[in-house]
């Protein structure tokens, strides 16, 4: 998959540095520790839910203060790749305990090994 390196760095500063999209992407955060809990977590649709409620508002929102036209600065691999990214930052943090704030009680220590489509290398 190829994409803008540059574009890519750039939309991933504007989602870090962008209140809303930065709270938006915590809330998934949250969401996703849960589901970790539960033995319920899919990344495929993890990814899915961060391209669609995060990224892409985020590049409509860039295209909309910085655009010149009726075309998108980012191409949808590179949107792609960001979300890929930010779905790694959230994974990475709940398996290292940031998001245990947001597991409920009843979840806690009934964590599953087994996380459907993980894979270390990836």
């Amino acid at each position: 998959m190829r994409f803008d390196r540059d574009a890519y760095r750039e939309l991933d500063l504007w989602i870090d540095n962008t209140e809303l999209l930065y709270r938006r992407k915590m809330a998934l955060g949250k969401n996703y520790a849960g589901r970790i809990e539960k033995g319920k977590y899919d990344r495929r649709k993890a990814r899915k839910g961060i391209f669609n409620l995060v990224v892409v508002p985020a590049a409509r929102q860039y295209d909309k203060e910085f655009g010149s036209g009726n075309k998108s600065i980012f191409d949808r691999s590179t949107r792609e790749a960001v979300a890929k990214s930010h779905e790694r930052q959230l994974f990475k943090g709940i398996l290292n305990k940031e998001y245990d704030f947001a597991t409920p009680k009843k979840y806690k220590g009934r964590r599953k090994t087994k996380v459907k489509g993980w894979n270390p290398l990836f």
